[in-house]
């Protein structure tokens, strides 16, 4: 049996920032402080993922 590939960085990154923005109920403002980046990273990182 083979073990599933790992998960890269770029879908570790999206998972949480999906979980954070969960969480958060789509708070982009809250999101980006609980992630400790600014709204405008947040921003770029969600469309960089088509999470907009």
């Amino acid at each position: 049996m083979a073990s599933p590939p790992p998960a890269s960085p770029a879908t570790d990154e999206k998972a949480r920032l999906e979980e954070v923005l969960a969480g958060c109920r789509y708070n982009k403002t809250l999101a980006a402080k609980q992630l400790g980046v600014s709204r405008s990273t947040l921003w770029r990182k969600l469309k960089l993922y088509g999470l907009t």
